[in-house]
């Protein structure tokens, strides 16, 4: 899935998720309260930094960066035990 589109954040929705995906340079506003319309407004201001400190965003960057460091590390060991597990 594709971040920063309506079927991501749908989705985050139907779960009970909280989206804090930082918007592109071109973002536009979507429907009146949206909550992706916040980060696009930080964006606009030019308080990006400021909104990804307020939305704990650094600790999901964190996060990713820990899970690709532990695959790095064990990518050698893992395998299937069946071609048909695919």
């Amino acid at each position: 899935m594709v971040p920063d589109t309506k079927e991501c954040y749908a989705v985050a929705e139907r779960k009970g998720a909280i989206v804090t995906i930082p918007p592109r340079k071109n973002a536009a506003m979507w429907e009146e309260g949206h909550p992706r319309n916040e980060a696009v407004g930080a964006l606009r201001k030019g308080e990006l930094k400021e909104w990804k400190a307020s939305t704990a965003y650094h600790q999901r960057s964190l996060a990713e960066t820990a899970m690709y460091r532990y695959k790095q590390l064990i990518s050698g060991k893992l395998s299937l035990r069946e071609e048909a597990s695919r």
